[in-house]
């Protein structure tokens, strides 16, 4: 059955899934492929995960609307397939799909070694380490691609985890490439992706007529989906990736509109950083929190609110020992000027 242990050592935090689901695994790699490790049954894990059918059967349960059942510190939640136990030092999961994402998996375990991840562009370049947190779309791929050009190091595009010692450490997940994306990486979109994009387009047309629009949606979504998963090694190489350091600089990332200035750069607060951050985070995990928030209201080892504080208090305990601004960028300008105006306020 060795071949259904997947391994993993995201930094100290080693993870087992015991699963032969193709889909499972594959969700996996997409955000922990680099820190994949050979099993070895000697390890101590501090994450298994495990399909929903091995769940622990009990004999009583207390109940929530006949939809939450918890015992021994125990959620399941059958209409999710979702059964999990994070109360303790392992956390255990039992699943059919990543109801609750990979970095929240993640997130949860790294906390009890007083690290976080961040939501963020994360690089290396000229022997500067600098972390741009940021919401979506605003960017930090672009100025990711133009460090990596100029001969940087990637920590990160979307995530990277930091310590309370200011610490930062790489977390390369798979880049989510949409078709503007190919030529800013600077790499080939696959044929397979090209005919895909295609049959996408042409259900796309159906998706304003009632009934059928329902179907083409989701075999789009399915089967058609608008952007590839690939790998920051396959784009960059192994030897791209950050070695763990000290941060140097931490920038805020923001987008304006009509406003005379095309640059705007203050200096940001130390506990607005942690407040904007910790929000951000939590963000991006807005529609599994809730079962966080079912857990904890049962469970008498596990607290939400505390989760909440300690991501808050180490970023906060970073930035009073770094170099804060916040600098937003005109939403209008396009990639070339965007790429220009960061630049300077960065590195010049």
């Amino acid at each position: 059955m060795i071949e259904n242990m997947h391994t993993y050592d995201v930094h100290g935090i080693k993870i087992l899934l015991k699963s032969s689901n193709k889909n499972l695994v594959k969700s996996a790699n997409h955000q922990l492929k680099f820190f994949a490790k050979k099993y070895d049954e000697s390890m101590n894990f501090n994450i298994v995960i495990n399909d929903y059918l091995r769940k622990p059967l009990q004999d009583s349960y207390s109940v929530a609307s006949d939809y939450y059942y918890y015992n021994d510190e125990f959620l399941d939640i059958p209409d999710h397939k979702l059964c999990f136990n994070i109360s303790g030092n392992v956390h255990h999961y039992f699943i059919d799909s990543f109801v609750l994402p990979v970095n929240l998996i993640v997130q949860l375990a790294l906390q009890l070694k007083d690290k976080t991840l961040v939501h963020c562009a994360a690089v290396s370049y000229k022997s500067s380490n600098i972390i741009l947190p940021a919401l979506g779309g605003i960017g930090k791929t672009t100025i990711v691609t133009e460090v990596m050009k100029k001969g940087g190091s990637l920590y990160g595009d979307d995530m990277c985890i930091i310590d309370k010692a200011s610490n930062m450490y790489p977390y390369p997940i798979d880049f989510s490439v949409y078709h503007y994306h190919y030529k800013l990486l600077g790499i080939d979109r696959s044929i397979s992706s090209k005919v895909k994009s295609v049959f996408g387009n042409f259900l796309r047309l159906f998706d304003a007529i009632p009934i059928i629009s329902w179907f083409t949606i989701r075999i789009r979504g399915k089967f058609f989906p608008e952007c590839e998963n690939i790998s920051p090694i396959d784009i960059y190489g192994k030897s791209k990736i950050a070695k763990p350091g000290k941060i140097d600089k931490m920038v805020y990332l923001g987008r304006h509109f009509n406003s005379k200035e095309s640059v705007e750069e203050v200096i940001l607060s130390e506990t607005l950083a942690a407040d904007r951050i910790t929000s951000i985070l939590l963000s991006e995990w807005r529609d599994s929190i809730a079962f966080l928030q079912i857990y904890s209201a049962f469970s008498s080892n596990f607290s939400y609110l505390d989760m909440c504080n300690n991501i808050y208090d180490i970023v906060l305990a970073v930035s009073s020992v770094t170099e804060l601004k916040d600098i937003s960028i005109d939403s209008k300008v396009n990639n070339e000027d965007y790429i220009t105006s960061l630049w300077q306020s960065l590195w010049q």
